[in-house]
C-alpha cells in the first residue's frame, strides 16, 4: 500500500512504486506486471458478488490497500433524479453513512465534475479550487482530492471519490490505475443494481400476487350451497399463484341453482384476470333473467367477443338443477361431463366452440336425469391431462375408473379425491402441472 506518511508518501509517490502484498515494485516492468495482476484479482473478486453492498466493501478493500487516503466515498448516478448519491463511505478505514439528501448534480464539487466530463479530477489543494464542497459530517481535513467517474459502456453509473489529508497525495499512477479499474468497478456495481432491482421487482410481485390470490379466493364461493334433492361437491387446485380456472354457484331468481365451470387459455395473472371478468358477467346475467344454458353460454360469448381480448377465450361448461334429479347442461369446449351410472361411467356427447372465438356461436343444451346416487361431473382438463414422469397422460378412461370407485361417497369428498389422485399421478412432472377444477353434482333421494 502507498501509505500515507509524509516521508513514505515521497519514497513511494515519487518512485512512481506500487504495493503488492508485501513488496514495493519500484521498476517500470515490475509496475505493470503487478497492475495487471491485480487488475485480474480485482475482476474476480468484484465478479464473486451480486450484492451492491458486498461489491462496494470490496471496492473499498481494493482501492485503499492501493492508495492511502483518509476519505473514501462511492456514489451512484440516480438517473430519475439526476443525481450522484452516496452509496458507501469510509473515514479513517471505519465506515460511516454520509448524509447528503440531495446528492450531487452534474458539475457540482469535484464529483459532480468528474460526472460531467466524464474523466478523472485530480486536485492538488482543494483550498486553491472554487468547486470543492467542504462536508462537515467527514471529519476530515482534506487537502487534497482524486475523484473518477464510473463508466459502463460509456454510461455513467457512478464515481469514486478519495480524499486526503495531505497536500497532493494523489499521483498520476494513481489517477491512471484507478481509471483503469474504474470500467471493472462500474461493470461490477450495474450488475449488482440490476440484480438488486430484479430482487425486488420479485419480490413486489410475489406480494402483489398474493393479495391477488386472497382476491381471487374471495371472489370464488367457499362452500357448495344447500340444493333440495342434489348433494353438491368442488375443488380447485391452481398450478400457479394465481389460477386460470374458475368454478361458481349461481342461484337464480325463482330459487334454482346454476352450475359453472370455467377454463381461460393460458395461466397466472393475464387468465385469471379474464377469468374474473367472466365471473363477473355471469352474475351480472344471473340477476338481470332467468337465462337457459344455451342462451347464458351465447350471451356470456357475445361479451366477451366485444370485448376484442385477443388470444383469450373461455371453455366453460354451465349447468341447470332441476327438480326430480334433472339437469340441464350446456358445453362450449369444456371436457365433455361425465355421467355416472350404477352400471357405467359416461361421458356425454356434449360440446361446443369455446367462449369469446366466433360471434353469433350458437349452443346446445342436454337433459340428464340422474336417479339417486348418480353423478354428473363437471371438470376442466387439468385432470385428464395431466402427465406422470414418463410423459403418459392420466387419461379419460382412468378418470372413469375412478370415478366409478369414488360413486358411493359424498359429492365433496369425491371432488377432493378426484384433484389429489390427479396430483398423485402428475407429481414430480410440475412442468406439465395445470389448473385442476371440479364440481360433483350427485342426485340425492
Amino acid at each position: 500500500m502507498i501509505d500515507g506518511g509524509p516521508a513514505e508518501n515521497a519514497a513511494g509517490q515519487g518512485h512512481g512504486g506500487l504495493m503488492v502484498g508485501d513488496e514495493l515494485a519500484t521498476d517500470a516492468g515490475e509496475r505493470q506486471l503487478a497492475w495487471m495482476r491485480l487488475l485480474v484479482e480485482t475482476t474476480d473478486d468484484l465478479s464473486s458478488t451480486l450484492r451492491i453492498d458486498e461489491v462496494l466493501e470490496k471496492v473499498a478493500d481494493r482501492v485503499q490497500s492501493l492508495i492511502n487516503c483518509q476519505f473514501f466515498c462511492v456514489m451512484l448516478w440516480n438517473d430519475r433524479r439526476e443525481v450522484l448519491e452516496t452509496a458507501f463511505s469510509k473515514r479513517f478505514d471505519e465506515r460511516f453513512d454520509l448524509d447528503a439528501k440531495d446528492g450531487f448534480p452534474l458539475g457540482y464539487g469535484i464529483s459532480g465534475s468528474a460526472a460531467a466530463a466524464r474523466r478523472p479530477q485530480r486536485v492538488g489543494n482543494v483550498a486553491r479550487d472554487p468547486r470543492y464542497v467542504y462536508l462537515t459530517q467527514a471529519e476530515v481535513d482534506v487537502r487534497s482530492e482524486l475523484a473518477v467517474p464510473l463508466l459502463a459502456r460509456d454510461r455513467l453509473v457512478g464515481v469514486l471519490d478519495l480524499e486526503s489529508n495531505d497536500y497532493d497525495a494523489f499521483t498520476e499512477e494513481h489517477e491512471q490505475m484507478l481509471a483503469s479499474l474504474g470500467s471493472r468497478i462500474a461493470v461490477a456495481l450495474e450488475n449488482a443494481r440490476l440484480y438488486e432491482q430484479v430482487s425486488e421487482g420479485q419480490r413486489r410481485l410475489s406480494a402483489d400476487l398474493a393479495v391477488a390470490r386472497e382476491v381471487q379466493k374471495a371472489l370464488l364461493p367457499d362452500r357448495a350451497p344447500a340444493v333440495s334433492g342434489f348433494d353438491l361437491g368442488f375443488a380447485y387446485v391452481p398450478a400457479r399463484t394465481l389460477g386460470g380456472d374458475f368454478y361458481d354457484f349461481l342461484t337464480y331468481p325463482d330459487g334454482r341453482v346454476a352450475v359453472a365451470v370455467g377454463d381461460v387459455a393460458g395461466k397466472a395473472t393475464p387468465a385469471a384476470l379474464y377469468g374474473s371478468l367472466s365471473v363477473g358477467m355471469l352474475r351480472g346475467h344471473v340477476v338481470e333473467q332467468l337465462c337457459e344454458p344455451d342462451a347464458m353460454l351465447s350471451r356470456l360469448n357475445e361479451q366477451l367477443c366485444k370485448a376484442g381480448l385477443d388470444d383469450r377465450f373461455l371453455a366453460m361448461a354451465f349447468a341447470l338443477l332441476d327438480a326430480g334429479g334433472k339437469v340441464r347442461i350446456s358445453n362450449g369446449g369444456l371436457p365433455a361431463p361425465y355421467v355416472v351410472r350404477s352400471d357405467r361411467v359416461e361421458q356425454l356427447p356434449l360440446d361446443g366452440l369455446a367462449l369469446g372465438i366466433e360471434p353469433g356461436t350458437r349452443y346446445g343444451t342436454r337433459t340428464v336425469e340422474l336417479a339417486p346416487g348418480e353423478l354428473l361431473v363437471l371438470c376442466s382438463d387439468g385432470l385428464a391431462e395431466g402427465r406422470d414422469r414418463s410423459g403418459a397422460m392420466f387419461g379419460s378412461s382412468r378418470l372413469s375408473r375412478q370415478l366409478q370407485e369414488l360413486a358411493p361417497g359424498g359429492a365433496q369428498a369425491i371432488a377432493d379425491e378426484l384433484v389429489q389422485g390427479a396430483a398423485r399421478y402428475a407429481a414430480g412432472n410440475e412442468s406439465q402441472a395445470d389448473d385442476r377444477t371440479v364440481v360433483v353434482i350427485k342426485a340425492t333421494d
